[in-house]
């Protein structure tokens, strides 16, 4: 059986959104920006989703926890950064609306994955 994926996702509350329906081959790891590092460097993941990416304001924990993260990444590791700003980044993906938020999630999630 192959190894599952491990997916950490990185929000302000720590919890994205409800990942009971995920591909049973990613072990999802929620945490929050505060202890995104520590998860990052214990549980060795294949991707890293850092939500709430802003470069301003009060949010700005987005930022750092991505380039906290973006300094210590493996070759092997995918780092994708969501927000509700515009970006022209190649690993930014902003959220159209707080409806399609999971929907959006999930596709990207799974892409990811398949990938």
């Amino acid at each position: 059986m192959p190894m599952k994926k491990k997916v950490l996702v990185v929000s302000q509350k720590g919890t994205l959104v409800d990942l009971a329906v995920i591909r049973k081959d990613a072990e999802i790891i929620e945490t929050t920006h505060l202890g995104a590092l520590e998860s990052f460097k214990e549980k060795v993941p294949s991707i890293i989703i850092v939500d709430d990416y802003t470069e301003s304001g009060s949010l700005a924990l987005g930022f750092q926890t991505y380039h906290e993260i973006r300094e210590r990444l493996l070759p092997w590791q995918t780092l994708v950064r969501m927000g509700r700003e515009d970006y022209p980044y190649a690993d930014y993906i902003k959220h159209p609306n707080a409806g399609d938020k999971a929907n959006q999630f999930f596709t990207i999630v799974e892409s990811l994955i398949a990938a």
